[in-house]
């Protein structure tokens, strides 16, 4: 994976992903002045100028990132919370 390092200062547009007691994977776009969009995964080091709004919903469902040896990538699996 190639990593961008964008500087200046940017609007975040969009932001979703999962946070679970195995990690936080979020894919977020944001903007420039301009209006020009980047999307990516957001990863550690990510700075907020002045606020971020940020929504986190609590969900009875299990998040898991479980290792698919068809993609190579831990994925997301969702189950039901069985206590």
């Amino acid at each position: 994976m190639e990593i961008k390092v964008f500087n200046g200062l940017f609007e975040i547009v969009s932001a979703e992903g999962t946070v679970s007691r195995e990690g936080i994977h979020v894919h977020h776009a944001i903007t420039d002045t301009d209006g020009t969009v980047y999307g990516g995964h957001l990863l550690e080091g990510f700075i907020v100028h002045t606020t971020a709004e940020i929504g986190i919903i609590k969900s009875k469902k299990i998040f898991k990132r479980i290792y698919d040896p068809k993609t190579g990538y831990k994925e997301l699996f969702v189950q039901d919370n069985q206590s």
